[in-house]
């Protein structure tokens, strides 16, 4: 996401600023999970074991392991939250909402991630 179009999201931001403390744990774990996936395929794809014609099986596979790793990272980021208010009284009254949107972020941006990262090798393939 480029610095503009965070800016955008600037005053949603300063009304729970506690929100963009997990913007880079929701990044970089998008990032690692489309990494993760896009070795897998490039190696796989270099010992001859898939080929482009098998996109659609690796599509399902990979969309079924982004969201056990999106749905597993999720509930550590809304325990986060749910530990960090009983603990240190961080995130207010809404704490159990601001958990649900860092859990459901981070499983939408490792899925997205994982798909991404699967799919683009095979796109590129020559």
């Amino acid at each position: 996401m480029t610095i503009a179009a965070m800016a955008s999201f600037q005053e949603t931001l300063e009304q729970v600023l506690v929100l963009s403390t997990f913007i880079p744990l929701i990044i970089s774990s998008g990032g690692n999970s489309g990494s993760q996936a896009a070795t897998l395929i490039i190696q796989a794809m270099a010992l001859g074991e898939v080929a482009v014609v098998d996109w659609w099986q690796i599509a399902k596979r990979e969309v079924k392991s982004g969201l056990l790793m999106g749905v597993t990272l999720g509930i550590v980021g809304f325990f986060i939250v749910f530990g960090g208010h009983f603990a240190f009284d961080l995130f207010g009254e809404h704490f159990i909402r601001i958990g649900f949107a860092i859990g459901i972020a981070i499983i939408g941006v490792v899925l997205w991630g994982t798909i991404m990262g699967s799919m683009l090798p095979l796109l590129l393939k020559d």
